[in-house]
């Protein structure tokens, strides 16, 4: 079961701001969903704060599973090998 759910906002420095509060906030729970579709594009900023995040969730024994329905997100996430590595949820 999460804790908590997040839908990133649409632009990188948003975004990138969400992830990172949350990667700082210790209140936070450790198992977390995070919504992609409304990013615009994944870029590396935003996927190195994913992957951060990801870390952290596992180090506190939580899940973290990112929720995308875009083709253009998952196609992103296919190529980079990402869909590897993180669990991804149709919603």
């Amino acid at each position: 079961m999460f804790d908590d759910s997040f839908l990133l906002d649409r632009d990188t420095a948003g975004a990138v701001a969400m992830l990172d509060a949350l990667a700082t906030d210790g209140s936070r729970p450790a198992s977390i969903r995070i919504g992609l579709d409304n990013v615009a594009k994944l870029e590396a900023p935003i996927i190195a704060r994913l992957l951060a995040a990801k870390k952290r969730a596992s180090l506190r024994g939580g899940t973290f599973v990112l929720i995308a329905t875009r083709r253009d997100l998952l196609a992103t996430l296919h190529v980079t090998g990402l869909d590897t590595v993180f669990t991804i949820e149709a919603a």
